[in-house]
């Protein structure tokens, strides 16, 4: 699936997607707070999907996706940490 494709769906397909297609980067370590990344393939042009917790609602929602590898940086290091992608 594209990522416009992707970016197109409702939020809970999106999630659906990502738990069923995505490639998980988030390591053990980092896993207790904040988001989870997913890696999606695009025929080689992958992106990124952010999933965390709705604190109001108790349940996994998409927050963000992105396939700037600048984006992933800054992600990573707001995180101290950076995904091995491919």
């Amino acid at each position: 699936m594209t990522f416009d494709q992707f970016c197109a769906l409702r939020r809970t397909t999106q999630l659906a997607w990502v738990l069923a297609e995505g490639r998980y980067l988030t390591p053990p370590e980092k896993q207790a707070g904040g988001g989870h990344l997913y890696y999606l393939d695009d025929g080689g042009r992958g992106y990124f999907v952010e999933v965390g917790i709705h604190e109001q609602l108790q349940c996994f929602v998409v927050q963000r996706c992105f396939r700037s590898h600048f984006l992933l940086a800054e992600y990573a290091a707001s995180r101290e940490w950076l995904p091995e992608v491919l």
